[in-house]
């Protein structure tokens, strides 16, 4: 600390010796004094006090960035989280299904012989075989199927008959059903609309008859079947019925007696289709967890009392790779604490957040609004000026659902529908009207003595000085005198009173506004003033009750034109 043995006269023009932030070292004065003076002393001035330097944010600060530009931002990563559904191993079948019907021969016949070939009834049929399938899918999400493409599949059908031969007469039909596409694998066979089979030549029992299936479309499945819910878990049910219908022609097979009926007996064997591709209607509600911006005590402090944080455009950045074939829409829930209390939510709905099929996209979302470029997302939401009326300690991204922009969406076996979702906070310091900081200049090292050969009376004390603002925001002072009590332990001089007249007004980096400020010493006795070890400046700045701009590294506080007024009676030598 300096020591400075002046007479009172002299005092007050060192009050500006050092400061806590930069020290100044204002040179030793020299100068003789006269009985009843009136003395005008220049001092100096401060540098700047930088606008970072009054947020404080730590020599741990690793929030508070510069730009290229020297523009101050606030960013707090958050986490990235990839989010994946696997593509469910779904086959068709084996499916498989059985009928029968009973050919009735004349009474007339009965316990003959005949020769075999031998022509015994004709007969119409019409023959439902009726088939049956579940398969249990284990995926949580899926909730639909829509059109199978297969890559490999057949099945097959035969009739038989339990004696004798029969033959199925050219134009008899099979008809499966609609959301069936087939086509023939036998000459034989011609396939109408996609599922009616027609016999182009007579078929006779015991002749397999094949055909292949080239895709389901089970949208056209009658409810209660398709994709049916079991808890975590889905079964896909399929009631299917093919008919049979044409002529019959029952013949002996061999010289043993005829019976009274033959037993047509139908089969139909649907074997495991290879799926080629298959579309899928998924619900990916819970996908995605919640996403935390864990900021913990890095602006702790602004939440204490006499702060108040306040930013016109907070920004939250959300960063979504969608390596998906369908684009998909998002909605969620934002939720800002601080000392555990939840103080400020808002939602955000799917209509303003869509991510195209394939690709990485940006998202901003701001009261404001960003102008960021396509194709990145710029969504303006007035709810979000709340965010930073208190420093948020967590900003947690809540129940995130996820819709795509189509009901089915067409994939493939074993593909991997992946979606990275990574959030965070970027924004400009851009003031709120609501802001309150407070900043403490410490002035020190004094020694208010005079030398035992001096008396010293002092009428007026003041220091008057510029305060140059480029902060777009409005700052109020006071000041007080300390003396040392104790070890580092300052006290209020009770006896000194300070008056600071003048105030501070807002300015920019263009046009900085300049402001004279008086500091006014009152006191009893120069015993009281030499008590003095310490002046602080209690320095605020608010908002000016409107919108600013962005925060630059070069604006900021600077004092200039620091000088010493004192009127006084000295009696003795200096």
């Amino acid at each position: 600390m300096k020591k400075l043995n002046l007479s009172a006269v002299m005092a007050a023009a060192a009050l500006f010796v050092a400061c806590t932030d930069q020290a100044y070292n204002l040179g030793r004065i020299d100068t003789t004094v006269g009985t009843h003076v009136n003395i005008k002393l220049p001092v100096g001035s401060i540098g700047q006090i930088k606008f970072g330097d009054l947020l404080d944010f730590g020599e741990d600060n690793e929030i508070l960035k510069t730009g290229e530009d020297g523009t101050y931002r606030l960013v707090m990563e958050g986490y990235s989280e990839t989010f994946s559904i696997e593509v469910p191993d779904i086959s068709i079948g084996p499916m498989s299904g059985y009928a029968e019907d009973e050919v009735l021969l004349p009474a007339i016949l009965h316990g003959e012989s005949l020769a075999p070939d031998y022509t015994l009834v004709e007969k119409d049929v019409a023959v439902p075989c009726n088939l049956d399938f579940e398969k249990v899918i284990d995926n949580a999400f899926l909730r639909g199927i829509g059109l199978a493409v297969f890559k490999d599949t057949g099945f097959s059908c035969k009739f038989t008959v339990s004696t004798g031969k029969a033959t199925l007469k050219a134009g008899a039909t099979m008809t499966f059903p609609d959301y069936m596409e087939l086509e023939a694998v036998d000459d034989n066979l011609t396939v109408t609309d996609g599922h009616i089979v027609t016999f182009a030549k007579d078929c006779i029992s015991g002749q397999d008859i094949r055909l292949r299936c080239k895709s389901m479309d089970l949208r056209k499945l009658p409810e209660g079947q398709g994709v049916i819910s079991m808890g975590d878990k889905q079964k896909l049910v399929m009631k299917a019925q093919v008919m049979l219908r044409g002529k019959v022609v029952a013949r002996s097979g061999d010289f043993s007696p005829i019976p009274e009926k033959i037993h047509f007996n139908y089969l139909y064997e649907f074997s495991k289709a290879e799926i080629e591709s298959i579309q899928l209607k998924c619900d990916l509600k819970g996908l995605v967890d919640d996403i935390p911006i864990d900021i913990e005590d890095t602006g702790k402090k602004f939440n204490e009392e006499g702060y108040r944080f306040d930013l016109a455009n907070p920004c939250i950045t959300l960063s979504v790779t969608n390596n998906s074939p369908v684009g998909i829409s998002m909605s969620a829930d934002v939720h800002c604490s601080a000392g555990g209390e939840n103080y400020c939510s808002f939602s955000f709905s799917p209509d303003k957040m869509n991510f195209p099929a394939g690709t990485a996209t940006d998202a901003f979302l701001s009261p404001k609004g960003t102008n960021h470029a396509a194709p990145a997302i710029d969504i303006v939401d007035t709810q979000m000026s709340g965010m930073f009326k208190k420093f948020p300690e967590m900003v947690e991204i809540a129940d995130i659902n996820i819709t795509t922009d189509k009901e089915y969406f067409t994939v493939t076996p074993d593909m991997k529908l992946e979606f990275k979702v990574k959030a965070g906070i970027d924004t400009e310091v851009e003031f709120g009207p609501e802001l309150k900081i407070p900043y403490n200049m410490v002035i020190d090292g004094f020694d208010f003595t005079s030398g035992d050969d001096i008396k010293c009376q002092v009428d007026e004390a003041k220091i008057t000085f510029d305060i140059i603002n480029s902060i777009p925001a409005s700052i109020t002072l006071d000041a007080d005198a300390t003396r040392l009590e104790g070890e580092d332990t300052y006290v209020p001089c009770d006896d000194i009173r300070l008056q600071v007249n003048g105030s501070v007004a807002s300015g920019t980096l263009v046009n900085p506004s300049t402001n004279h400020i008086e500091l006014v010493f009152s006191m009893d006795s120069l015993a009281v003033l030499e008590s003095v070890e310490r002046i602080t400046l209690n320095i605020v700045v608010e908002g000016n009750g409107s919108a600013s701009e962005p925060l630059n590294m070069n604006q900021g506080i600077k004092v200039e034109n620091i000088k010493a007024f004192v009127n006084g009676k000295v009696e003795g030598t200096l």
